[in-house]
């Protein structure tokens, strides 16, 4: 996974800035990751790693805002 992540723009640990070292589509393509994460575990949700991701990669609450806006997308 390091090398993965290290090796894909639309990880947050492929750029010295984290999430403000992406550009729009690293972050549209960071959050499909995300929903389809949970979609593969039956105890997924988004909103939850919405919240846990804003911790460990330290976003504003704005754009947690913007991800929970755009979950209804996927549904």
């Amino acid at each position: 996974m390091k090398h993965h992540y290290e090796n894909n723009s639309h990880h947050p640990e492929y750029h010295q800035d984290g999430i403000r070292g992406m550009d729009l589509l690293d972050v549209v393509e960071m959050f499909c990751d995300w929903k389809a994460a949970t979609m593969r575990h039956a105890d997924g949700d988004i909103n939850k790693s919405i919240e846990i991701n804003k911790e460990r990669f330290g976003y504003s609450d704005e754009l947690a805002q913007i991800f929970k806006n755009s979950v209804k997308i996927f549904e």
